[in-house]
């Protein structure tokens, strides 16, 4: 767990504008959730607990605020 949340430091701290950090995370999350796929089928209530946790990250690396609805 250590990785993921230093890759989203690292994110965060980028220069790079908010599309551009949502654009990042955006590969990665669909590429990982993708492999994942294939090897466990996710049901319902994973799969919206994934997309909170996806878009907490995404309000979190664009600093927006958290009643922000994506």
């Amino acid at each position: 767990m250590k990785k993921p949340k230093k890759q989203i430091k690292l994110l965060m701290a980028s220069p790079a504008v908010m599309k551009q950090k949502s654009h990042i995370l955006n590969i990665v999350s669909e590429l990982g959730l993708a492999y994942t796929y294939y090897a466990v089928p996710f049901s319902k209530p994973n799969i919206k607990k994934l997309d909170k946790i996806l878009s907490k990250l995404t309000k979190n690396i664009c600093n927006l605020p958290k009643s922000t609805t994506l």
